[in-house]
């Protein structure tokens, strides 16, 4: 896998263009989207999915193209109000609404003015963190006939009584091999016949961001002289993103071969004990660790403390307090058991994939 700094030019010119409409392998998300936008549906829609599965891609092109007045899906007179990256976990969204508007909302009357603009599309991200009082703003804004509310978040288990769901899954390994090939075509051709071995690296976990994050990268320091080797240090020297991203999937895998049952706990040692895991993973204490603590931190799973002596929880007591016969023992979250649940065949087959994909190249460097 060769090429020069042209080559490398025009890949980066590629992975900075505008994607193209509607977006490839979510071209179904994104006409459910426009379809209720255009009806201007009287029912907020939140497209719900892990990062990197398209759903700000999906959002990104869909104001592309009603914005463009040659593009078919132009939307005439539609004013935007796009509050993602918006901090509204202690405002009400009325006055962000306002201030992003540039109105006082204490001079204005937000209903009345919203029902004034001939056509309004409102975007909002992490809508799993508004207020109550929020959503049932947005909720009252959407039954306007002229108005549309549409909201992401990460939260797979996002569920409102009066928000149309859209939920968004993890891409395969070959509908990443696709949209790379439409994205880049130049980049895609650098690759070659590695392409599959190295996408399972640069997102193991269906992770189209974050892919396309890392190949930039690396075509940014290295160019595109593609070399295994070269490629799989290059992932193995970025190992603080690489740790929080490979891990999920890979654990769950794990944690899945223990055959837990719902609110049974594990340790450490549980998944150190599971045969071959040394053979399949370069695991240990320490890494086995901060995969766990990147499920803490997506409350997939919780973690208490119990003395090895007497088994009493020591969850609320420091480090001191619990001394030194307290083991950290953990356990999935409703949502972590429901995630494992119902991704569980995607997890085997995408952590199985990245497994082949490391034996292929562990033999090509031994060649």
């Amino acid at each position: 896998m060769s090429g020069n700094g042209t080559d490398a030019d025009l890949i980066i010119a590629e992975l900075t263009s505008s994607p193209p409409i509607p977006p490839p392998c979510r071209e179904q998300h994104f006409q459910t989207v426009y379809n209720s936008l255009i009806e201007f549906s009287p029912t907020p829609m939140v497209l719900t999915g892990v990062p990197g599965t398209g759903k700000t891609l999906t959002k990104n092109c869909l104001l592309s193209a009603v914005t463009k007045k040659d593009s078919p899906y132009h939307i005439e007179d539609l004013v935007i109000v796009d509050l993602m990256g918006a901090t509204h976990h202690n405002t009400p969204i009325r006055n962000v609404i306002c201030e992003r508007m540039g109105f006082d909302d204490n001079d204005v009357d937000i209903f009345d003015m919203l029902r004034k603009l001939h056509r309004v599309l409102i975007v909002v991200d992490e809508v799993d963190t508004l207020k109550g009082s929020s959503c049932v703003f947005l909720e009252q804004v959407a039954v306007f006939e002229n108005c549309f509310v549409l909201g992401l978040c990460n939260d797979l288990a996002f569920r409102k009584e009066k928000w149309n769901v859209v939920p968004f899954r993890a891409y395969t390994s070959s509908e990443l091999q696709s949209i790379l090939g439409v994205i880049s075509p130049t980049l895609s051709r650098a690759i070659g016949p590695f392409m599959k071995l190295l996408l399972s690296e640069a997102a193991p976990m269906g992770d189209c961001r974050r892919m396309f994050l890392v190949l930039k990268d690396y075509v940014l320091k290295f160019g595109c002289n593609f070399d295994v080797g070269k490629f799989f240090s290059y992932i193995k020297g970025n190992k603080a993103e690489d740790d929080m991203v490979l891990s999920h999937y890979q654990l769950l895998y794990l944690i899945d071969q223990l055959n837990l049952a719902e609110n049974q706990t594990f340790t450490v040692e549980n998944i150190l004990l599971l045969k071959g895991v040394h053979f399949h993973f370069a695991l240990n204490r320490i890494i086995l660790k901060k995969w766990l603590d990147n499920l803490l931190d997506l409350n997939l799973a919780s973690k208490t403390y119990k003395n090895t002596n007497t088994g009493v929880d020591k969850r609320n007591r420091s480090a001191r307090q619990r001394g030194r016969n307290s083991v950290e023992v953990y356990s999935l979250t409703s949502k972590g058991f429901t995630f494992l649940r119902e991704k569980r065949d995607l997890i085997i087959e995408q952590v199985r994939e990245s497994l082949e994909a490391g034996r292929i190249a562990r033999r090509k460097s031994e060649q």
